[in-house]
């Protein structure tokens, strides 16, 4: 079978759970259902497109959101605006509405993300948008003020309003059809991956060549898109629309907690959970509807109870309950197996490398940390296809100067040459896609995935589709020994395993310059052994080697040349042989005095 004949059949099997879904919801009007129970349904739909767009934004992306409410309000009286007061067609309004709110969530997360803001204040700010747009919304009078908008039933199904509720009904679960669909192949797609890949790790992301804050822009952007759908949706249907209903606190805790108690970053988490959270609702306002605000102490509740007792939500238990291991979203084992992998072994793209010049030169760089100095004045020359070691005592400033090369931190002064070209203003993700690769002294894996799919991320950077991704990944985990692993939670492996796994994430961005930071540390002599000539293959294969490393052995093996760091400073140059007897060396390892000590002018 080919390997696009194989993917297509992967992406059907895994789409019919949501036909049989949506199939069986498209039957529930033939039940000949009451008003009541056909309004139950569409709210609980539109419900669902909330949650959809809440959970792209924090259960791939990892950014919670406390303020949807804002995109999905901006999409409602946009509808309302246009129709009552310029007489636009309701199916123009709608997309209007949509580009709206996506535009807003553009904006918001411009502002937010480019002033690095994240975690709870990313949260923070969004629901001070929330409510910035509701006091406008009451205090504007284009949008009604406080008495809101009234929309005047169009009985037409060209202009999207239908006397029929339940054609409306089908309307909804049309869009909650789409929506999941653009979930599920978002899943399978490079952005998709790169998204939770920004959640799990923004650091490790952004190592593989992942832009984070475009990567976060787009996720902001299709996520208050959506919501805005749901927003347009409610206008439509009921009719009416004022701040409170639109920019209230009950939208954003909807939209929030419907996905955490169904399952956050899985196509069906928020469908299950805005079934559950709008019947728990009904039931409450049936029997409790005179305590006010009653609803949304019951959904902090539900929403405490599932994160202390179903942290993976009710999607996650039914898989535990099944034990439907082979269920895992972005489960990619079926196509990587069925394809054979032609991959070479080798990870990397050659280059057309001047072998006369240094691939990679550090001119006089130093990086201050307010009053300390945490590299001084430090030059070096990187040739093509060799295995440079960067060795000295903790605290000598290795990692820092890694920093400064990969782009995680900008010089205080000096600059960094590749292939010739200044690169010093560089962003990491952009340093990647010239050719930089790193490792990280404590390993950085996204434990929430396999390690097919861990690889295949940083086999995105070079390959758009994703079978060719995960065709790469299969082979890069053969070169550096996981094939057995390959479908294991990355969060599962040893020490080793995960060594190896960062290795391989790197080398599958096809680097020129790997950077690898203590990769032996805490591995016992029989790993680092087994290691070694891992290393030296990768070399051999042409992707040069810039390392950190304790292990002397190792680095005495290994590499040639050495260059030295003590605080902060370049303190030798030269081969093995050279650095070993070098009494500065000996020094600033062992101590003052050290090295006349071991020439035996000491007396211990």
């Amino acid at each position: 079978m080919k390997q696009s004949d194989a993917a297509s059949a992967g992406v059907l099997q895994d789409s019919v759970p949501i036909a049989l879904l949506v199939g069986g919801l498209a039957l529930l009007p033939l039940l000949q259902l009451p008003n009541t129970a056909v309004n139950f349904l569409v709210t609980t739909l539109i419900i669902t497109l909330t949650a959809q767009g809440w959970n792209i934004l924090a259960g791939y992306a990892g950014q919670y959101s406390f303020g949807h409410a804002a995109f999905f309000g901006t999409a409602a009286y946009v509808t309302a605006v246009l129709q009552t007061r310029y007489g636009v067609n309701a199916w123009g309004a709608f997309v209007v509405a949509i580009a709206s709110a996506a535009l807003v969530g553009f904006v918001i997360g411009a502002l937010v993300f480019r002033a690095g803001l994240a975690g709870s204040y990313f949260a923070l700010v969004t629901l001070a948008f929330a409510e910035v747009f509701r006091i406008l919304a009451n205090a504007w009078s284009v949008t009604g003020g406080a008495a809101g908008l009234l929309v005047k039933l169009q009985v037409d199904a060209s202009n999207f309003q239908f006397k029929s509720r339940i054609a409306f009904y089908y309307v909804a679960l049309g869009l909650v059809a789409a929506v999941m669909v653009l979930t599920h192949v978002l899943e399978r797609r490079r952005l998709g991956a790169r998204m939770i890949a920004v959640r799990e790790n923004e650091a490790a992301a952004q190592a593989l060549g992942v832009d984070a804050l475009a990567t976060k822009l787009c996720a902001i952007t299709l996520s208050a898109g959506i919501t805005g759908a749901a927003g347009a949706l409610y206008l439509q249907y009921f009719l009416f629309v004022d701040a409170t209903i639109a920019f209230g606190a009950h939208v954003s805790v909807e939209a929030l907690v419907a996905p955490i108690v169904g399952g956050l970053g899985t196509v069906f988490g928020p469908v299950i959970g805005a079934l559950t959270l709008h019947g728990i609702g009904e039931l409450t306002k049936l029997y409790a509807g005179r305590i006010p605000g009653i609803d949304l102490v019951i959904f902090g509740l539900i929403l405490v109870l599932a994160v202390a007792f179903a942290p993976q939500g009710l999607v996650g238990l039914a898989r535990r309950w099944l034990g439907a291991a082979g269920m895992r979203r972005n489960s990619s084992s079926r196509a990587v197996s069925a394809a054979s992998s032609t991959l070479s072994p080798s990870p990397h793209v050659r280059g057309e490398l001047h072998l006369d010049m240094p691939l990679l030169r550090a001119q006089a760089v130093t990086k201050r940390f307010g009053g300390l100095t945490a590299v001084a004045d430090v030059s070096l020359a990187v040739m093509p296809g060799s295995i440079t070691g960067l060795i000295g005592p903790n605290g000598a400033g290795k990692t820092t100067l890694f920093a400064v090369i990969s782009g995680f931190d900008a010089p205080t002064a000096g600059r960094v040459l590749f292939e010739g070209h200044d690169v010093t203003g560089l962003a990491t993700h952009r340093r990647a896609g010239l050719g930089i690769a790193r490792t990280f002294q404590i390993v950085q894996p996204f434990a929430g995935l396999t390690v097919a799919e861990n690889i295949a991320v940083g086999a995105y950077l070079r390959e758009p589709r994703g079978e060719a991704a995960r065709t790469v990944a299969h082979g890069v985990a053969a070169f550096v020994g996981l094939a057995a692993e390959f479908d294991k939670p990355a969060g599962r492996l040893t020490v080793a395993g995960r060594k190896r796994l960062e290795l391989a994430r790197a080398l599958a961005t096809r680097p020129k310059l790997l950077l690898l930071d203590e990769v032996l540390a805490g591995l016992n002599p029989s790993e680092i052994r087994d290691m070694i000539p891992v290393i030296r293959a990768i070399r051999d294969q042409g992707v040069t080697i810039l390392m950190i490393e304790h292990v002397m052995q190792a680095v005495m093996s290994l590499c040639d040349p050495i260059h030295v760091l003590a605080q902060g400073r370049m303190i030798a140059t030269g081969n093995p042989g050279e650095i070993a007897a070098n009494p500065a060396v000996v020094e600033a390892y062992l101590g003052d005095g050290a090295a006349k000590r071991l020439a035996g002018g000491g007396d211990g």
